[in-house]
């Protein structure tokens, strides 16, 4: 069974998150929502700032131990107080983009939206500008003495603090390179993850992972299984996240090792110590350094999807937060966690849970089909004239034998049917086309989001109704429902769950008569 842990407060949101951030010290949280404000407040949601700057809010970091950096999405960069103080601000062009900091460093890094690169110190003072290419991804080092950005061309380029090129590494294809992630080591070495959308020329791989040394130098080259998605450091080399859910560990002239993998792809992951926190679909897990084949230390669900993580300097704090994407549900509010909660056993369970003990799970309610391809012959003859059901009723012949049935019976060819311009090649070429037509995949549709009452008894009965799929060139021949943890707990098109007070995820997996699947969720809230 899971280990699971429950947050400690929440802070209500209004609109969609641009960004979270601890400051250094863990006693205040900063976010930004989009079309709206930054706020900033104590992690348990009291003493709130509304901070009035001017513009959209874009991303935000923490920098020092009270000192927040927030970039407009439309506008400047301010360096604001844990009190909400503007300290100083620095135009941006086009607004703030990707944003990358060293609070140990005080050095700023962030990407505008002409894709330009603009470096600056604590103090909002100018170091380097750089404009020479379309950049969409930066990394300062721990040090605040390093800046690496990458093209959409596969160049990373690597800048010290005075904006001298340190070195420029640059694609070994021509055809379709490109960069999907780029982090500091703690030890100085700069790793570069890349896929080859053509033919990987030099007798490389397709995708691999990188790392060079401070001089410049290309150390070790690693071969991946999917494309990586993010990079994490820890203290003796660095986490690797794939598209596929794999994590990785990964370290200099080693192979990566493969420690945990999700069932959905990994939206962002942060450290704690060496340990690694995954954020991954609704849930946040925290995979340990040690004992690496065994279970996430312990997990947590969002009513959303876990887009931002940040974790105070101590690491004994985090704050997530995300949405569920759906327009007709209000906005989902950010979870502060205790890192080191003791865990408990996951208790809500839809196919063993204890609520539905009392649940006849095979009482469902099933959706009413008709097979035109059964055994019955009823369905056949519906398509044919009178005499035809008839000779078919008596299996002889009548006189007013069609030429449909002395078709199929081979009295009578094809050509004197269809007369003389009958081609029998047009015939044979359009059924040849035909069979060569691509599959459509079904529409997998989950149902609409539901929000219901608890009974006395703190539960509610829910009807899960994924009726209204269909299959355009064909049929949907089964139904898969899960429940959050991955477990399958029906398999018709309706289904009844009983549910305790909280929030419910659900996936609905559906097949057609080709064998292809599609996949819908649907959230459930029992008050």
């Amino acid at each position: 069974m899971p280990l699971v842990i429950d947050p400690i407060s929440t802070i209500e949101t209004t609109a969609l998150l641009t960004g979270i951030a601890f400051s250094g010290d863990g006693k205040r949280l900063a976010w930004g929502e989009r079309e709206e404000t930054f706020h900033i407040a104590d992690p348990d949601g009291g003493n709130s700032e509304r901070i009035e700057l001017e513009g959209a809010p874009g991303p935000i970091a923490a920098l020092s131990q009270n000192r927040f950096v927030m970039g407009m999405s439309d506008a400047d960069l301010h360096l604001v107080s844990s009190d909400g103080e503007v300290i100083w601000s620095h135009q941006v062009s086009g607004g703030c983009d990707v944003l990358s900091v060293s609070p140990s460093g005080g050095l700023i890094a962030v990407i505008d939206g002409s894709r330009s690169l603009h470096m600056l110190d604590i103090h909002g003072r100018s170091l380097h500008s750089y404009g020479a290419s379309e950049l969409n991804l930066v990394t300062v080092d721990r040090t605040g003495r390093t800046v690496a950005v990458a093209d959409d061309a596969g160049v990373v380029k690597v800048f010290d603090r005075t904006g001298e090129t340190r070195f420029e590494r640059r694609p070994s294809s021509n055809v379709g390179e490109r960069v999907t992630a780029i982090a500091f080591q703690p030890d100085g070495h700069l790793v570069i993850a890349k896929e080859t959308l053509g033919l990987a020329g030099n007798n490389e791989n397709e995708l691999e992972a990188e790392w060079w040394t401070p001089l410049g130098h290309r150390e070790y080259t690693a071969e991946l299984s999917a494309r990586c998605t993010g990079i994490a450091p820890h203290s003796r080399g660095c986490w690797l996240s794939q598209f596929d859910g794999r994590i990785l560990k990964a370290t200099v002239n080693s192979e990566p090792e493969q420690i945990w993998q999700s069932s959905y792809a990994i939206q962002g992951l942060e450290t704690i110590g060496d340990d690694l926190l995954v954020a991954s679909w609704f849930h946040l897990y925290r995979i340990p350094d040690k004992n690496m084949e065994d279970e996430p230390t312990w997990q947590i669900e969002h009513a959303g999807i876990v887009e931002h993580l940040a974790v105070n300097e101590d690491g004994d704090r985090i704050a997530l937060g995300g949405e569920d994407q759906n327009d007709y549900t209000e906005s989902e509010p950010i979870l502060i966690i205790d890192a080191n909660a003791e865990p408990r056993e996951m208790e809500i369970n839809v196919q063993e849970d204890p609520w539905t003990a009392d649940l006849d799970m095979g009482e469902v309610v099933k959706k009413e089909e008709t097979d035109i391809y059964a055994d019955d012959l009823s369905s056949i003859s519906d398509l044919l004239t009178e005499d035809e059901r008839k000779q078919m009723e008596t299996g002889g012949d009548t006189s007013s034998e069609s030429a449909l049935l002395s078709m199929l019976s081979g009295d009578i060819e094809m050509e004197e049917m269809a007369g003389e311009d009958f081609s029998a090649d047009i015939l044979l070429s359009g059924l040849e086309g035909e069979t060569k037509a691509a599959n459509i995949p079904p529409v997998s549709n989950a149902g609409d989001d539901q929000k219901i009452s608890a009974e006395d008894d703190e539960a509610a009965v829910v009807l899960l109704d994924g009726s209204e799929s269909f299959d355009p060139d064909g049929t949907v021949v089964s139904w898969t429902w899960k429940d959050r943890t991955g477990n399958t707990i029906g398999d018709s098109a309706k289904l009844k769950v009983k549910l305790p007070k909280g929030t419910h995820h659900f996936e609905l997996t559906v097949k057609d008569n080709d064998g292809a699947t599609t996949t819908d969720t649907t959230t459930v809230v029992i008050e």
